[in-house]
């Protein structure tokens, strides 16, 4: 478990995984969204969006760094690539 802080430090959520996942139709904005799991149930997991980046570069290096932040033991980390409201 990690606690994942957003870019803009205004919600930290206790993350067991995360996801990443395409937006279908994006124009102009992002085209990846990472979600963090927070809790799973009968019903299945319960995922909350940390994140939106607009190239797959910018994704893979952010659960990259978000892997090594795991490893090195830290228990929170802090977005550093995923845009922020004025990009989108």
């Amino acid at each position: 478990m990690i606690a994942i802080v957003s870019k803009d430090r205004r919600n930290i959520i206790g993350c067991q995984s995360i996801k990443t996942s395409t937006i279908l139709a994006p124009g102009k904005g992002p085209k990846y969204i990472l979600n963090g799991i927070d809790s799973y149930t009968i019903l299945g997991e319960h995922s909350v969006v940390l994140g939106m980046y607009a190239e797959a570069e910018d994704i893979e290096k952010e659960i990259e760094a978000i892997r090594e932040a795991v490893e090195r033991g830290e228990r929170t980390y802090i977005l550093q690539y995923s845009m922020s409201d004025e990009d989108n």
